[in-house]
C-alpha cells in the first residue's frame, strides 16, 4: 500500500477510539506505512511529545521483561492528559503483548496505531482485551 493510501485510511478511521492495526507479511511496508502515519501527524503541527514511536526491536524496549514495566516505561513518557499518538512497530514482539495493547486500547487519550506480521497477536488474548473493537489494514 502507497503512503498515500495508508494516509486515507488513518484519516478514515483516526478519530475512532480504538486501536488500529496495520497487518502485512515481512517486507510488505508496515513499517513505512507506520512512519509516513508519524510524518502526517508532524506536519499537522502534532509535538513529538504527543507522538510515541516505538519499535519493539529496540534494545532498551527489548530488555523490558513484563508487559506491567513497559506500561510504567511508556506512561513516564505521555505527557499528562494530552492526547497522544502511540505508534508500534511489531507489536506482537512486546513483552506481554496483548495485556500491553489491551491496556493502551482502554486509555481514551491515546490513540494507538501498531504493526504486527502476525494475525495470532489479535486472535490470543488481545479480544479479550478488545472483543472485535479495533480497526485492520492489510498490506
Amino acid at each position: 500500500m502507497k503512503d498515500k493510501n495508508i494516509l486515507q485510511w488513518f484519516a478514515t478511521v483516526r478519530s475512532r477510539p480504538v486501536p488500529k492495526f496495520i497487518v502485512g507479511l515481512r517486507g510488505t511496508g508496515k513499517t513505512e506505512a507506520l512512519k509516513a502515519i508519524n510524518a502526517q501527524l508532524q506536519k499537522e503541527g502534532v509535538p513529538e511529545a504527543q507522538r510515541l514511536f516505538i519499535d519493539s526491536s529496540d534494545l532498551e524496549i527489548r530488555r523490558i521483561a513484563t508487559g506491567q514495566v513497559l506500561l510504567e516505561h511508556l506512561y513516564q513518557s505521555i505527557p499528562g492528559k494530552r492526547k497522544t499518538h502511540i505508534l508500534i512497530r511489531e507489536a506482537a514482539l512486546l513483552p506481554d503483548a496483548a495485556v500491553v495493547i489491551g491496556a493502551l486500547a482502554a486509555d481514551r487519550n491515546l490513540n494507538l496505531v501498531a504493526t504486527t506480521s502476525s494475525l495470532r497477536l489479535l486472535n490470543r488474548g488481545l479480544t479479550d482485551y478488545l472483543g472485535r473493537n479495533f480497526e485492520l489494514c492489510e498490506l
